[in-house]
């Protein structure tokens, strides 16, 4: 499941590799004129609340990993650079706060 990949439906595409899988990692992204950026999960484009419904039968224990990378963007190409600013602390904590409160939401049974 990539972001850069336009033509792939996450919520299908993750059924061919569900029964293999032993952890999850979530990293959002969102795309903008220059490429992507990478908001709290649960804020950008990729569908997980219709990615946990397609594989929460299956996953419900498994173990989750949030990757919300507050100071990079990727251009059209998908190359990595530093945001101009970088956020203060206070942004990256209620980020994180963000993406913890929508995993939760996510896995709660």
């Amino acid at each position: 499941m990539s972001q850069y990949r336009e033509d792939v439906i996450p919520q299908e595409d993750i059924l061919h590799i569900i029964e293999n899988t032993v952890h999850l990692h979530m990293k959002d992204s969102r795309r903008i004129e220059s490429g992507w950026e990478f908001p709290a999960v649960g804020d950008g484009d990729i569908a997980f609340t219709e990615i946990f419904k397609t594989i929460a039968p299956k996953c419900m224990d498994l173990p989750l990993c949030l990757e919300v990378p507050v100071t990079q963007v990727r251009d059209v190409y998908g190359v990595p650079s530093n945001v101009d600013a970088p956020p203060t602390l206070e942004q990256i904590r209620e980020t994180l706060t963000r993406s913890l409160t929508f995993a939760r939401g996510l896995t709660v049974r």
